[in-house]
């Protein structure tokens, strides 16, 4: 008689036993990817508690471990231990409730909150599988209703080709203006959850091209090798793509990215260059994107090939879903 350790499934086993398996695996990778989110959201929520003052720290009635870690964090000027400290800080959290934290924090010390802490109930009930994207249309004339938008719709519509994963998106139409785009930007990411903020739009030499310095303004970590690759994709069409001053940057766990305003050159820079055959020359941007949403902890994200290809190392790749 064959003895099975716990969880084997035998090499013979029917359909059936394979799509348990299978199905266990995804749910599996999906709460680790849940977990991973929670995680760095509590370490966000660290982070600003350590740019409060001891005085202000315990008016916010923490646990007494949770206060005094968070003060020695305050004390730590090396980056490793600090980052370890933050990890440590996160991990008390999960015992106390982080939400009543936060909401006190906002109402007790507004002026110090940078007004983008963790949106933990956000991120408790946000289905782990759905791409969520922010999609910010910047024009003056758009949002004056001169004339119509493009971009926003030109985006929906690509991303009904391309992605072959469950998405949703969240829409700003809004002009040049630095400080609405620099909130839209904030809201998107902090508020909104969403993994993917995509702008369109703003990025020239002119002076009312506000849109890369409003990015930059809010961001945590700056992603410079997609803007050089959007301008590497503009140069194989128009000599003045070198006028582009595109930009993407993190903020918390969202990869915010800036687009051209036009449909053809959106599509374009996700696409890549290609051939007459269709053979990809220059790869489009968005091939980085799901592998850079990975390790940011989104969910996974599968897309169309024959739009748009997604590279990740083996290590990370899923078998594709039927």
């Amino acid at each position: 008689m064959a003895r099975w350790r716990i969880g084997m499934i035998p090499a013979m086993a029917g359909p059936t036993a394979r799509n348990q398996s299978n199905a266990l695996a995804d749910q599996a990778t999906i709460s680790k990817t849940r977990r991973k989110r929670e995680s760095l959201a509590l370490q966000d929520l660290g982070t600003e508690l350590t740019r409060l003052t001891p005085e202000q720290l315990r008016e916010l009635e923490l646990p007494e471990r949770l206060l005094e870690a968070v003060l020695e964090a305050r004390r730590i000027s090396k980056f490793g231990a600090l980052r370890r400290q933050l990890q440590y800080i996160g991990r008390l959290m999960r015992d106390v409730d982080s939400g009543a934290i936060v909401a006190r924090l906002r109402s007790r010390h507004p002026s110090n909150s940078r007004q983008r802490l963790p949106q933990l109930e956000s991120v408790w009930h946000m289905d782990p599988e759905q791409l969520k994207i922010g999609l910010v249309s910047i024009s003056d004339r758009a949002s004056r209703g001169i004339y119509q938008d493009e971009g926003i719709p030109a985006l929906e519509e690509w991303f009904g080709r391309a992605l072959a994963t469950p998405w949703s998106t969240v829409a700003r139409l809004i002009p040049d203006e630095r400080p609405l785009i620099e909130t839209a930007l904030k809201e998107l990411a902090d508020s909104e959850g969403c993994h993917l903020v995509l702008t369109t739009g703003g990025t020239g030499p002119a002076p009312r091209d506000v849109t890369p310095e409003a990015t930059l303004a809010v961001a945590d970590r700056v992603m410079p090798g997609f803007g050089e690759q959007m301008r590497q994709i503009g140069l194989h069409y128009v000599p003045t793509a070198i006028l582009s001053r595109q930009v993407a940057v993190i903020r918390g766990q969202s990869l915010i990215i800036n687009l051209p305003g036009q449909p053809k050159s959106i599509r374009e820079t996700l696409e890549g260059v290609k051939d007459a055959q269709g053979k990809v020359v220059v790869h489009g941007i968005f091939s980085a994107v799901p592998y850079c949403i990975d390790l940011l902890g989104g969910p996974y994200i599968e897309t169309n090939e024959a739009v748009v290809k997604s590279f990740r190392p083996k290590s990370a790749v899923r078998p594709r879903q039927p």
